[in-house]
């Protein structure tokens, strides 16, 4: 296997294979409940995190 795996690829395949399916859970400590994140959702918080480094002036090969 010498696929690389990375979450900016990862993330957009799987929401387009299976959008419903969940992708993530966590625990919500404010109503001690634990919380699910579809792929779709997950991929959506992606976009908004990426849109909101490039406004920042993030570039390419910048750390963050």
């Amino acid at each position: 296997m010498n696929e690389i795996y990375h979450l900016a690829k990862l993330i957009p395949a799987k929401a387009k294979k299976t959008p419903d399916q969940t992708a993530m859970r966590f625990r919500d400590y404010t109503d001690a409940t634990w919380k699910g994140l579809t792929w779709a959702e997950l991929e959506g918080a992606e976009n908004l995190v990426a849109a909101a480094l490039l406004q920042a002036g993030v570039k390419k090969d910048d750390k963050v």
